[in-house]
Formats: structure tokens, C-alpha cells, sequence
């Protein structure tokens, strides 16, 4: 094949793990390796800026801690009743109050008893009024 150059005398082939087929083998191995480390970084660096450029746009209430529900206390104006509590989807309550003077209904954060909005019932002509 070639000669040796410090010795003048022939190269001997590759042989064991240090073939050109091994060789070309293992750099595939390495750059598949690598480009998937990148693509992990990028996927991590991703979900960080997702993650952070929503802080904050949700209205979270913290929950009570020790996992129970807590007590909540929720302001009802004397000559107001309950007419009804409807569970929403997530942690929310709808709660319609009636009294002498209207109808509306409170939205309420379930755990805190935190009011998240206010309904007011207004009747817009004498038929629609209250019973």
C-alpha cells in the first residue's frame, strides 16, 4: 500500500475498530448526537420563553395551603337569598342572589371565595320582571 515514513518501510491496513467504514460511522454517530443536543436546547429555551411571556396574563388566586379547602366568607346583604350555586369549569362558582331590589350573579373563585365578577339582572320591560 503506502510506505511508512518514519521507518521507510509499508503501512499496514487498518485493522480492529480503526477502519475508514468504523471511521465514517462514528462521525455520523457524533453529528446525529449533536444536532440533537440543539435541538433539546431549543426546545428547552423555547418553553422557557413561552412559559415566561405568560406570567402573569392569568388571574391566579393561591390556593389555601395544607391542601384542604380553607373557609371562605362571601358578603350577602340582609333581604338577599340564594337562589343557586352552579360549579363552572375549573375553580369557579356562579351564585344567584335575589332581593328586593334586583337579581344578580356572582362568579366566585371556589377555594378563596374570591369575587372574580358581578352579573346584575336588569328587566328590560314589566314583562320580564321578577316573580
Amino acid at each position: 500500500m503506502g510506505e511508512d515514513t518514519a521507518s521507510g518501510g509499508p503501512v499496514p491496513p487498518p485493522t480492529g475498530l480503526n477502519t475508514p467504514q468504523n471511521i465514517k460511522r462514528l462521525k455520523f454517530v457524533v453529528a446525529g448526537l449533536g444536532a440533537l443536543m440543539v435541538l433539546g436546547f431549543l426546545v428547552v429555551a423555547v418553553t422557557i420563553a413561552n412559559r415566561a411571556s405568560r406570567l402573569g396574563s392569568e388571574d391566579r388566586v393561591a390556593a389555601p395551603t395544607g391542601g384542604r379547602f380553607g373557609v371562605s366568607e362571601i358578603g350577602v346583604a340582609p333581604g338577599e337569598r340564594i337562589r343557586e350555586i352552579v360549579p363552572l369549569d375549573g375553580d369557579r362558582l356562579a351564585v344567584h342572589i335575589a332581593s328586593e331590589g334586583g337579581e344578580m350573579i356572582l362568579i366566585l373563585h371556589a377555594r378563596s371565595g374570591q369575587e372574580l365578577g358581578r352579573i346584575h339582572l336588569v328587566p328590560r320591560s314589566g314583562f320580564a320582571a321578577r316573580e
